[in-house]
């Protein structure tokens, strides 16, 4: 498995980029209010105004051709259900699909979409692989000039995680196991 990291263009400095979007602020307030937290308007409104920022930002960025009418046609094909935070979680993995490291960093947050277990699935060849286990990461390596620079502080934290810089290692908050879609599912895809 690759190892997530920061793209290097993002690193630097004369690189303009977009760290956050209207459409992802619009999925996060559709989230509070799902939770009851104290955000006006309404789950519904933060949701379709959250897909209509995402699909106007493909059209202008990325170039994309969506329609007004084909966006409120998609809105009116994908309501929230009865896990709104699941449907509002998921149209966010599709934003981030521009951005990796923020979609993981919303799956690990949010636990949704579900994913494939890739520890069941078989290994392609074809693939390169850093590292043998499948899991999904759970966090980022340490930087491995790290080690160089404050070696006493990233030994002791090594130490806590079990000897070993591992990025399947949970952090302290990371409480909840992964959220993963039934392998049959994937196995017989009109199933779903």
């Amino acid at each position: 498995m690759i190892r997530p990291s920061l793209s290097v263009n993002f690193e630097k400095t004369g690189c303009p980029g977009i760290l956050i979007t209207s459409a992802e602020v619009e999925f996060l307030l559709a989230e509070a209010k799902s939770k009851g937290w104290n955000v006006s308007g309404t789950t519904e409104e933060h949701y379709h105004n959250g897909i209509r920022a995402s699909m106007k930002m493909m059209n202008k960025y990325f170039g994309a051709t969506i329609s007004d009418a084909e966006i409120e046609e998609y809105i009116l094909n994908h309501p929230l259900s009865d896990n709104p935070r699941e449907c509002i979680n998921y149209e966010a993995w599709i934003l981030h699909l521009t951005n990796p490291a923020e979609g993981w960093a919303n799956l690990r947050r949010s636990d949704y979409p579900a994913l494939a277990d890739r520890t069941k699935l078989p290994i392609r060849g074809d693939f390169p692989h850093e590292d043998q286990n499948m899991q999904t990461p759970t966090r980022l390596k340490y930087p491995n000039i790290e080690n160089e620079y404050n070696k006493v502080h990233f030994n002791e934290a090594i130490q806590r995680l079990g000897g070993s810089d591992d990025w399947h290692h949970r952090n302290w908050w990371d409480v909840n196991e992964q959220n993963f879609m039934d392998i049959e599912k994937i196995k017989n895809p009109k199933k779903l």
